[in-house]
């Protein structure tokens, strides 16, 4: 199997790091017009790579084939999406509801978060609750889903401020 390859374009999203072929879409600070319109609901975003081909199959193999060491390469390439002058105060991982984690056998994101506190030394805090089951990523639509996320999921703010989810 090849290495995943690292995103590559010429211009990002300052907030989203969402790739642009040319600065067009972006304004005079570097934004997409999602972030400046506040619809995406976070601060930032950081991606090792493109949801597709190696990468992906990777992540499949972890996610659903259960291969719970690939934790280790995934969180080694999730450091290397992070930028080195940010500081973060906590990795929050995204709970699976308990019949889910038993059909998985364990949480990725914990497992993932785990992983990167190991490398970056990131705490990892369990800030979110899964109140109820909800249809995996793949039954749903991205539309649909971007819909039903924000206003059911949410962080707490934690003592030492923000936290990087």
């Amino acid at each position: 199997m090849e290495a995943p390859e690292p995103l590559s374009a010429e211009f990002f999203c300052a907030s989203c790091r969402t790739p642009f072929q040319n600065s067009f879409p972006l304004d005079a600070a570097g934004r997409c017009a999602l972030c400046r319109s506040g619809l995406r609901g976070f601060d930032a975003a950081y991606s090792f790579g493109a949801y597709e081909g190696v990468l992906r199959e990777l992540i499949h193999l972890y996610k659903y084939g259960k291969i719970r060491t690939l934790a280790v390469p995934l969180s080694a390439l999730l450091a290397q999406a992070l930028p080195r002058d940010e500081a973060f105060d906590a990795t929050v991982p995204v709970p699976l509801y308990w019949r889910r984690r038993l059909q998985r056998g364990f949480n990725q994101a914990e497992l993932l978060a785990r992983g990167l506190y190991r490398r970056t030394g990131i705490p990892v805090v369990k800030a979110l609750g899964r109140l109820r089951p909800t249809p995996t990523p793949r039954q749903v639509s991205v539309t649909a889903r971007a819909a039903r996320m924000w206003p059911r999921r949410f962080a707490r703010e934690t003592s030492r401020g923000s936290a990087f989810c």
